[in-house]
């Protein structure tokens, strides 16, 4: 039967990627029994990643997907939010954190079945109390129709004319005072390239990146000119230009050769 649990992400040390949930909860996570904790690192918990917040709550991204947990007992204590805490975690699998970029203090809620001890799956719910919900370490924040800022902006997820965002970018770098380098774009085919993760920058806006497709024959000094100005100053003059009501963050700029121009 299943057990709910919903619990802030913390980072195991600063030089590595392996996130956590805390199961140092005696409250909730081994209330008269209903939740054995397991020591060691020989248990595998198999559930379901439900959802993944940010760190108010929000919901970021529906997951909906079975994975195995494991429960670690590492050599020593952990410090999360200034606080000790036991060194007794259930692990996320790598495939899941890589696969939605989560990352600590964002908030992910599981659905927990079963530990298996080698080859024999084991409930580990008495079948008396067929529903448990566990620890929650954040309630969750309903959205509304009333905007809350910026961060709560009603996207169209419209993907501007490109021709019309390059000519506005080049206005922008001529603004301000990099007329060489409007110049040397100014033959370029720009990309607006989105993805399907989340920039981490607005609530609910997609990654993008620009693309600046040369002509072989300025790509050398293009580069050069974009070094000297600096990516950062390009992608945020991209960010100006992007409509905020898009849903669109610029998070990097490439530059690369048009093959339509390219010398064979």
């Amino acid at each position: 039967m299943p057990y709910f649990t919903r619990k802030r992400l913390v980072q195991l040390s600063e030089h590595s990627l392996t996130l956590a949930v805390d199961l140092n909860d005696e409250k909730t996570w081994s209330l008269s029994g209903h939740y054995p904790l397991y020591r060691g690192d020989t248990s595998i918990i198999q559930g379901m990643a439900v959802r993944v917040m940010d760190e108010n709550g929000r919901s970021r991204q529906e997951i909906n997907k079975p994975y195995d947990f494991f429960i670690r007992q590492l050599q020593a204590s952990y410090t999360v939010n200034g606080k000790v805490s036991e060194a007794r975690v259930l692990v996320l699998p790598r495939e899941l954190v890589n696969g939605y970029a989560l990352t600590k203090n964002e908030v992910i809620e599981l659905i927990l079945n079963k530990v298996i001890r080698g080859s024999e799956p084991e409930d580990i719910y008495p079948e008396i109390r067929p529903y448990f919900i566990g620890p929650v370490d954040i309630e969750v924040v309903q959205k509304t129709d009333e905007k809350e800022g910026e961060n709560m902006t009603e996207f169209i997820y419209e993907i501007p004319n490109e021709d019309k965002f390059l000519s506005a970018v080049l206005m922008m770098i001529r603004k301000k005072g990099h007329a060489k380098l409007a110049s040397l774009l100014s033959g370029s085919k720009c990309s607006i390239l989105t993805s399907s993760s989340y920039s981490r920058k607005r609530w609910n806006a997609y990654y993008t990146t620009i693309d600046f497709a040369i002509p072989q024959s300025k790509y050398d000094e293009v580069s050069t000119e974009i070094e000297a100005v600096t990516k950062e100053s390009i992608r945020d003059i991209c960010n100006e230009v992007m409509p905020a009501k898009a849903g669109y963050d610029v998070m990097d700029v490439t530059v690369s050769i048009s093959l339509e121009d390219a010398i064979l």
